[in-house]
């Protein structure tokens, strides 16, 4: 599979996610219908070298990158598309459900749904592009309307609620 271009998310800006002087990285390499087929073509053994060898070539990219060594830098996995069918059942192994067009109204629904009172959707399916990052978005924020409606003040930081306690 050849890879153009690695689309790489820091999480530095964020001190919930800044633990011993490490951040969280991610990385979400397009995968097409072709890849996926290679992937699930795999024994057990060449699906886990595989892994093992794409965590090293971007280890070695983003090291080289950011000019520091490989082993400043530690993997704590590698989701492929067969992860992405597994936990999600996500056709094919696509991170993202959907992508957004010129027909589309909005970028993300309500979460609620006509004549049924006190319930509040979250999921991949409610806002572009879709996927696990979004579905995570959308219950934090079911998670604050749920707060809005009770009157109660939404606390997103752990740190913030622990220092008002």
């Amino acid at each position: 599979v050849k890879i153009n271009h690695i689309p790489v998310r820091n999480y530095a800006f964020d001190s919930t996610y800044i633990h011993d002087g490490k951040t969280l990285l991610t990385i979400l390499l397009d995968a097409t219908e072709e890849s996926y087929q290679e992937w699930k073509k795999m024994s057990k053994e060449e699906y886990a070298a595989a892994k093992e060898d794409l965590a090293e070539f971007i280890k070695g990219k983003i090291a080289g990158y950011w000019k520091i060594g490989p082993e400043e830098i530690e993997t704590l996995d590698v989701a492929t598309p067969l992860t992405y069918e597994r936990y999600c059942n996500a056709y094919h192994g696509s991170y993202m459900s959907f992508i957004a067009t010129k027909h589309n109204k909005t970028l993300m629904e309500s979460g609620k749904i006509k004549g049924i009172k006190n319930v509040i959707l979250s999921g991949q399916w409610l806002m572009f592009p879709g996927g696990l990052p979004i579905a995570l978005f959308t219950g934090k924020h079911a998670a604050y309307r749920v707060c809005k409606l009770e009157r109660k003040r939404f606390i997103h930081n752990e740190k913030r609620a622990q220092k008002r306690n």
